[in-house]
């Protein structure tokens, strides 16, 4: 055959005992080249394989005994052209498609790689016309189509691994009348309410040039006229139909247009378009704002046709870049967004939706306001302390952390000059007379876990004791007092009031004295000698009153008798001698005193 060759002899025989052949020599000679191979006696055929085709090749055979060889007999032969692929049978799809099989290509020694596809117009031509189509081991069939009208011949080669290419199988004709075949693979797939996407498969000609494609779209079937006809290039695979009325079935069919005619016009294709979508946005959107929460309403979206109605809102909440949105359903007009930042902007957006899809949206911004202050304020005040008090700070999504008194000097300063810091639970402070001196104004602030510092409350002015108070007897009937200027930011001093008490714990004055500024000192007199006195120094300004100032206490000196020794008798030596010791007595008394 094309790789085998298969050789028999006859044995020989005769000889004397002891000289019996024992085995033959087979010598296989290709050009210079020489193989032999040896085989037992009772052995009379032998195959040679993995032999070159159309390859002259040459047979030497001998036979050996205990003895030795003997001479060879041989023959010379050449080996067969490879075989051809076998059986090709064609199954033809009218009007222009072909299935062409074959049986599997099998010669010993032989590994099929490929198989070639070869389509030529001139049966006797020695090329192909059109490009080889390359095909694995394991596929023994080949489907054509698109063949412009005429005669094809057609031809199968195996190309192996050892030999390469073998001869081309025998030819068979591909006969095709008619217009060029239909666009395959045609089909719809619906998008909204007014567009359906059509596809298909490249179309590609043997013989021929695709020059495009028309696509006509019609209401009804029977028309003759297309409502909508779509003109496409030549590697165009697909088209979108727009404009379309929703609700609606459109038939489709597609033809390709070529240098060699028209195609076929494909099977019908019907698609009912989608049901419109909202076409209004919500109206009437109004919303209420605070720091952290913005409620919106909307009315309603109406109208459309049965099936159209609305199923739901979509709101979003855009800040910057960030965009957050909520699905609630129809029948819900009003939503609130929480946990905002305060004074920032915002703008909400809302849309209808159907089983459709989506409508316009409308929309409207807003910022949010600053964290209030504190509500409930009250300020009462006695003559040692005031008392400040406000309601539980309550802001949605704000937690409290503590509350901030700040003292401040300077009513348009930023900075507090003393600050006092609260637990959430305490909603009062007591400002006492010993805080310090002076005017300050004071505001009380929440600090918040997620937005930091509120807005202060309105600042509400406190008068500390006039600092610098001093007071000291002179006499058993005078006490001085000195104090310094007492200083009003955005107001007036208009007086000092100098009150002298004999009970700390009563507020009646057993002297009640007006000083007018800029004097800031005083002398009490006409006071009771050795007495405690009790001095309270305060300043009337346009805000009030300062508070009293801490307790003090200043005692007046004690007096000498106020009346000298009565009913003296004695001689005069005695009498002189009283006077003398009278009068170093009180010397001694004034000098102590």
């Amino acid at each position: 055959s094309s790789t085998q060759a298969t050789v028999t002899w006859s044995a020989v025989t005769g000889g004397s005992p002891g000289e019996e052949v024992t085995e033959y020599n087979l010598c296989l000679i290709q050009g210079s080249d020489e193989v032999c191979t040896l085989v037992p006696a009772d052995t009379l055929s032998y195959t040679f394989e993995n032999l070159n085709p159309e390859t002259e090749y040459t047979v030497r055979i001998s036979a050996i005994n205990a003895f030795g060889e003997g001479p060879y007999s041989g023959v010379d032969f050449t080996t067969a052209p490879l075989p051809s692929v076998s059986d090709l049978e064609v199954i033809s799809t009218p009007p222009s498609t072909f299935t062409v099989s074959w049986s599997e290509y099998f010669i010993p020694g032989a590994t099929v790689q490929y198989y070639y596809v070869c389509i030529r117009t001139d049966p006797a031509s020695v090329t192909c016309d059109y490009s080889e189509v390359t095909l694995d081991p394991s596929v023994l069939s080949y489907t054509i189509s698109n063949l412009p009208s005429g005669d094809y011949y057609l031809t199968v080669i195996a190309d192996t691994v050892e030999y390469g290419r073998v001869p081309e199988s025998g030819t068979v004709t591909l006969s095709v009348s008619g217009p060029p075949p239909a666009v395959e693979n045609f089909s719809a797939t619906v998008v909204s309410s007014s567009s359906i996407l059509y596809t298909w498969d490249p179309y590609t000609l043997l013989e021929g040039e695709v020059l495009g494609f028309d696509i006509c779209l019609k209401k009804d079937l029977s028309q003759s006229g297309c409502d909508i006809l779509g003109n496409l290039g030549p590697t165009d695979t697909s088209y979108t139909a727009t404009g379309l009325d929703s609700s609606t079935v459109y038939y489709a069919t597609i033809v390709a247009q070529t240098s060699v005619g028209t195609s076929l016009v494909s099977d019908s294709l019907s698609a009912t378009t989608l049901g419109g979508v909202p076409t209004t946005p919500p109206a009437n959107i109004n919303g209420e704002i605070s720091s952290t929460q913005a409620t919106v309403t909307w009315s309603a979206v109406t109208g459309g046709s049965p099936g159209e109605e609305v199923t739901e809102y979509n709101l979003c909440l855009i800040q910057g870049s960030d965009e957050v949105c909520t699905l609630v359903s129809a029948d819900i007009l009003s939503y609130t967004f929480e946990n905002l930042n305060p004074e920032t902007e915002y703008t909400i957006r809302i849309s209808a939706i159907n089983v459709f899809g989506e409508g316009p949206y409308s929309g409207v911004d807003f910022t949010t306001a600053a964290l209030p202050s504190l509500s409930g304020v009250r300020v009462s005040s006695s003559s040692t302390s005031y008392e400040i008090s406000w309601n539980e700070y309550v802001v949605p999504g704000a937690t409290v952390e503590y509350y901030i008194v700040c003292f401040r000097r300077d009513q348009s300063s930023t900075e507090c000059d003393k600050t006092v810091i609260l637990p959430p639970s305490q909603l009062s402070y007591t400002i006492s007379n010993d805080l310090g001196f002076g005017q300050y104004f004071v505001t009380v602030s929440p600090q918040t876990t997620e937005y930091g510092i509120a807005t202060p409350t309105d600042s509400f002015t406190v008068l500390c004791p006039i600092d610098g108070i001093y007071c000291s007897a002179q006499s058993s009937s005078e006490i001085s007092c000195s104090w310094d200027e007492y200083v009003v930011t955005d107001g007036t001093l208009s007086s000092y009031t100098l009150c002298l008490k004999v009970d700390p714990t009563t507020s009646s004055c057993a002297v009640l004295q007006g000083i007018s500024p800029p004097t800031t000192n005083y002398t009490f007199t006409g006071l009771d000698s050795n007495t405690v006195y009790y001095p309270v120094i305060l300043a009337l300004t346009s805000f009030g009153f300062t508070l009293e100032n801490v307790p003090i206490n200043v005692t007046t000196f004690g007096d000498v008798p106020t009346t000298p020794p009565a009913n003296i008798n004695g001689e005069v030596f005695q009498v002189l001698r009283l006077q003398l010791l009278g009068q170093l007595l009180q010397e001694d008394l004034l000098e102590k005193k």
